[in-house]
């Protein structure tokens, strides 16, 4: 899975933020959305990870198929992560122009939508 900065979400708060956190819009989730945006950018175009986020450990016998594909359609307040096909096939992603944002199927949210196929290096 890929990150989506719900941490820093100022609607998820946990504890009172300190001051230094004004540097990122103070979690406000348009600026949460830039940040996403620029990281999945800078990922496809010159190669960096500033997306990835996240291990997995599997401990014991494992009956069920494990997905080990990359999903980069994360929530940005939820922090619940889909694949592109099945936002996709279900009609939750509306394109503008040169912008796809698809709407959190758990919390309602607006997210920045991307084909996990162009992604697939990162896994």
């Amino acid at each position: 899975m890929c990150t989506s900065l719900s941490f820093l979400n100022r609607k998820n708060p946990r504890a009172w933020p300190p001051k230094r956190f004004r540097l990122l819009g103070s979690g406000t989730e348009i600026v949460l959305l830039v940040l996403n945006g620029l990281f999945r950018m800078s990922d496809r175009l010159i190669g960096t990870r500033a997306s990835v986020y996240g291990w997995a450990f599997y401990f014991g016998n494992i009956e069920a198929q494990i997905d080990c594909k990359t999903w980069i359609n994360v929530c940005i307040r939820c922090g619940s992560g889909h694949p592109s096909s099945w936002l996709d096939q279900r009609g939750l992603v509306r394109r503008f122009l040169f912008l796809s944002m698809y709407r959190c199927p758990n919390c309602k949210t607006w997210n920045l939508f991307t084909d996990d196929a162009r992604y697939s290096r990162l896994a």
